[in-house]
């Protein structure tokens, strides 16, 4: 609250320049329900709103600058609302509800992605992320397609630029062995 009660004298046209100007946001542990009012945020470049009960991804179009985006440990059981975000880098969906890799095509700069603690059992799914030749960081762990017993082997055939996967450095030879055993 920003009133000169609480120390601070802001008036309204000033506010609106501080929103204006805000690169980033964090608004985690804050029970939010919905994603909105975020409008005159259009300089954000990271949004933080991990830690609520957000069900869907909405209201993030105008948000077009935006690389860094957290919205892990809420209630989303879909990936979709990222058409517009072109520049997103980092995207964390940790711990929620998803069960299909989706929604994600324009999102072509992704190098860290985690989709860890969700519902994914498809093995085959993993294969629609082969078109991020930038992707550096997967994080899977913890869903259904994680304990398959080709799993690591599988992703590393068709993701075969990984440096990290599931917490755990990726080393070239394995890379190689990968792509021999399923390509």
């Amino acid at each position: 609250k920003l009133s000169k009660e609480s120390g601070f004298d802001v008036s309204p046209t000033a506010l609106a320049d501080m929103v204006a100007e805000a690169t980033c946001l964090c608004l985690s542990f804050r029970n939010i329900l919905k994603i909105g009012n975020l409008q005159g945020f259009q300089a954000l470049r990271k949004l933080c709103l991990d830690n609520n009960i957000i069900k869907s991804i909405d209201n993030l179009d105008h948000l077009v600058n935006l690389t860094w985006l957290d919205l892990s440990f809420n209630c989303i059981g879909a990936i979709n609302g990222l058409e517009k975000l072109e520049h997103l880098s980092d995207l964390s969906l940790f711990n929620n509800l998803i069960d299909e890799i989706q929604g994600l095509d324009h999102c072509r700069k992704l190098q860290c992605l985690s989709l860890g603690n969700n519902n994914i059992v498809a093995l085959d799914s993993i294969v629609k992320l082969r078109c991020f030749k930038n992707l550096q960081l997967l994080n899977l762990e913890g869903n259904p397609v994680s304990k398959e017993g080709e799993y690591r082997m599988y992703v590393l055939a068709y993701l075969n630029d990984l440096t990290y996967l599931d917490y755990s450095m990726v080393v070239k030879t394995e890379t190689v062995a990968a792509r021999e055993q399923y390509q």
